[in-house]
C-alpha cells in the first residue's frame, strides 16, 4: 500500500510528459497487483467474508456516475478523449478505492492503514524532492519560474494540497501525543520543512485553506465542527463575494511576503477562476440543461459555459479547460445526483472521523484532512477522477466502508466492545 502513492506520482508525471495511456497504466499497476493478490488468496483459502457496509453501495453509485459521464463524452466525440483513455480514467476512479479496502481487510485495523497512508504520502514528497533538487526535473503541467515545481504530481496546486494534508496530520499526531518524544522532534522538523516548500510553491488557495483548517484545530473547536460541514457547502459563494476582502488581507505586509503576489485583478478574480465559477453558477440558476443526470465528462464544453474565456484569456481549446472546482465538475458532468452522492459520502466521513478526532485516536488524524478536502474541492479539481487527491479520498472512503472485526486488544472507539460476562451468585459465593 505504501508504494502505491509514489508509483501513482511517477505515473502522473509520465502521463503529462510523454504518454497519458502508459502513464495511467503505471498508475493502475500497484492497485491491480493488490487486487490480483487478494483474488488469488481467496481462491487458495476458499473463503469469502463480506465486510462491507452501506457506505460501499453509496460510493459505488457515485463512481458509476463518474464512469457514465466518461462514456457520454465518448458518445459526443469529445476531442482528445479516445476510448482507451476513457477506460483508463474510469478504472483509475474506482481501482484505488478497492485496493485500499483490501488493505484494510488484511491489516484488520484502520489505525495501521492511517499510518501506512502517512508513510506513503511522505514517500511521495521524498521522490518529488529527489526529482526536483537531485535530478533537476520539473512539473510539466505547471512550470512557473521562481516557484518550486515538484515533478511527480498533477500540477503545482496538487503539491500544495499534499504538503498541507501531511502537515495537518503531523499537527494532530503531535498535539495528541501519539508519538514518542524523539519521533515527535523529527515530525516537527518535517512540518517546518513542508512549510518552507509551501512558501515557495506559493499556491494561494491551498495555503489559505490550510491556514483556515489549522486555525480551527488550534482554537480547538471540537464541539462546533458540526456547523463547519454546512459552511463548506457555501465555499464558492463566500469566496466570490469576499474577493475584495481577501485582496485587502493579502496586501498586508506579512501576507505579501508569504504569497509573493498581490495584484488586484489576479487576487479578486482568483487568477481568472471567478469568470468560470460565475458562468457555471449562472447556468445552475437559469439554464440547468442536463442538471439531473449530467452532461458527460467536460460537459461545460458542449454547454458553451466557457465561451467568454476567449475574450479574457488566450484559450485555443476549450475542451481541455476544466472548471477549477471538483464540485462544479461533478455537478455539470455527473449531474445533481452525482453531486448529492458526493456530499453524502463526505458527510458520512465527516461524522466518522470527527468521532475519532474527539476521542484522540490515530484515525482522528484524518479528520483535519477531511476538513481540508471539504473546502479545497470547491476551488480546485484536486479530487476529481484521476487527480492525485482521489487517492486520499479513496483511503477515507475505504475506511468508512469496511466493517473492522472485533479486537479486544484495540481501543479504537468504532470497534465493537465484547459483552461483559455475567457472573452468577454461586460463583461469587465461592
Amino acid at each position: 500500500m505504501v508504494l502505491t502513492f509514489p508509483i501513482y506520482g511517477l505515473g502522473l508525471y509520465y502521463a503529462s510528459a510523454s504518454s497519458p495511456t502508459i502513464g495511467y497504466v503505471i498508475c493502475c499497476a500497484p492497485f491491480f497487483l493488490i487486487i490480483l493478490f487478494h483474488l488469488i488468496d481467496l481462491l487458495y483459502k476458499r473463503e469469502f467474508n463480506l465486510r462491507l457496509n452501506g457506505n460501499y453501495i453509496l460510493a459505488m453509485f457515485f463512481f458509476l456516475t463518474a464512469i457514465v459521464s466518461l462514456f457520454i463524452a465518448i458518445g459526443k466525440n469529445l476531442p482528445e478523449l479516445p476510448m482507451r483513455l476513457a477506460i483508463l480514467k474510469a478504472v483509475l476512479s474506482v481501482l484505488p478505492y478497492h485496493a485500499f479496502i483490501i488493505a484494510l481487510i488484511y491489516n484488520r485495523d484502520s489505525k495501521k492503514v492511517v499510518k501506512l497512508t502517512f508513510v506513503g504520502l511522505t514517500l511521495l514528497v521524498f521522490i518529488n524532492v529527489i526529482g526536483y533538487y537531485g535530478l533537476g526535473m520539473s512539473n510539466t503541467l505547471h512550470n512557473i519560474e521562481g516557484r518550486i515545481n515538484f515533478p511527480f504530481l498533477d500540477g503545482l496546486y496538487a503539491v500544495g494540497c499534499l504538503l498541507a494534508i501531511i502537515n495537518l496530520m503531523l499537527y494532530y499526531l503531535f498535539v495528541n501525543g501519539l508519538n514518542r518524544p524523539i519521533k515527535a522532534v523529527y515530525q516537527v522538523a518535517f512540518f517546518l520543512l513542508n512549510c518552507f516548500f509551501i512558501f515557495y510553491i506559493n499556491s494561494r488557495l491551498s495555503t489559505l485553506v490550510f491556514m483556515l483548517v489549522m486555525a480551527l484545530l488550534i482554537l480547538n473547536v471540537r464541539k462546533k465542527f458540526s456547523g463547519v460541514f454546512v459552511i463548506s457547502l457555501f465555499t464558492l459563494p463566500l469566496v466570490l463575494n469576499a474577493g475584495l476582502l481577501i485582496y485587502q488581507i493579502l496586501s498586508l505586509p506579512f501576507f505579501q511576503s508569504v504569497f509573493q503576489r498581490s495584484d488586484y485583478i489576479d487576487i479578486v478574480t482568483f487568477n481568472g477562476r471567478s469568470f468560470i465559477w460565475e458562468s457555471v453558477i449562472d447556468w445552475f440558476l437559469h439554464d440547468r440543461e442536463g442538471l439531473l443526470f449530467g452532461n458527460g465528462y467536460r460537459g461545460h464544453y458542449y454547454l458553451d459555459l466557457l465561451g467568454g474565456l476567449k475574450k479574457v484569456f488566450d484559450v485555443k481549446a476549450l475542451y481541455g479547460v476544466h472548471l477549477h472546482s471538483t464540485t462544479l465538475e461533478i455537478l455539470v458532468c455527473q449531474g445533481l445526483i452525482g453531486a448529492l452522492l458526493f456530499f453524502a459520502i463526505f458527510y458520512k466521513a465527516f461524522i466518522f472521523f470527527r468521532r475519532h478526532y474527539q476521542s484522540g485516536t490515530v484515525e482522528g488524524a484524518l479528520f483535519p484532512v477531511v476538513l481540508f478536502i471539504l473546502f479545497i474541492v470547491h476551488v480546485d479539481t484536486y479530487a476529481y477522477l484521476e487527480n492525485s487527491g482521489t487517492l486520499i479520498f479513496s483511503v477515507i472512503l475505504a475506511i468508512i466502508s469496511v466493517k473492522i472485526p472485533t479486537d479486544r486488544n484495540t481501543s479504537s472507539p468504532h470497534l465493537r466492545v465484547p459483552k461483559k460476562r455475567r457472573i452468577s451468585l454461586a460463583k461469587i459465593s465461592e
